[in-house]
């Protein structure tokens, strides 16, 4: 990692620092694992933020541009009421049963 400290806590560790940290009883070593923790934090963010444009711009070169909202229907309100529209699908369907 470029410019980021391999950070070497385990579970312990990490909760013997918070207690410390709640208690303000923190030590110059104690500080400097906070700050690798705060620089792995950051270095993690950028790199979510840029995989995630990245993402973002394959499937714009495979798919297209985005071109119908499909998230939502398109509904109507009555007096507070919300009424969708209705189609040929919402009806019954009539069947026909066999005679015994």
């Amino acid at each position: 990692m470029k410019g980021v400290k391999p950070l070497e806590l385990d579970e312990a560790q990490l909760g013997e620092l918070q207690r410390k940290l709640d208690k303000r009883e923190l030590s110059d070593a104690d500080c400097e694992q906070l700050k690798a923790l705060i620089d792995l934090l950051r270095f993690l963010g950028t790199h979510y933020q840029a995989a995630k444009i990245s993402m973002q711009r394959v499937l714009k070169m495979i798919f297209g541009n985005r071109t119908e909202k499909t998230d939502t229907q398109p509904e109507s309100s009555v007096s507070g009421q919300v009424v969708t529209t209705a189609n040929q699908y919402d009806r019954p369907m009539k069947t026909a049963l066999p005679d015994d």
